[in-house]
């Protein structure tokens, strides 16, 4: 039971890292390119963290047969007017 906690622990703090990095590089792609986004940074940022972690569950939840990949092209039409 504890063992699972810490792992469960561990696992929230490796995605707050994850979206506090994104955050990062979003704001030096701002301040590199001139550009501003159409969203704020950090709704940018956490909306890739859930898409990533929606994928993740997905791939679990199949057994491991739906590869998180499946449809990223299509997908990533949707993303992409967030990076214009």
């Amino acid at each position: 039971m504890g063992e699972q906690e810490r792992l469960r622990s561990r696992i929230a703090k490796l995605f707050e890292r994850l979206e506090t990095q994104l955050k990062q590089v979003l704001r030096e792609r701002k301040l590199r390119e001139g550009k501003g986004l159409s969203a704020d940074e950090a709704t940018i940022a956490n909306m890739l963290i859930c898409y990533t972690d929606g994928r993740i569950n997905l791939f679990i939840r199949s057994g491991f047969t739906r590869k998180p990949t499946e449809q990223f092209a299509e997908q990533w039409q949707t993303f992409k007017p967030l990076f214009m």
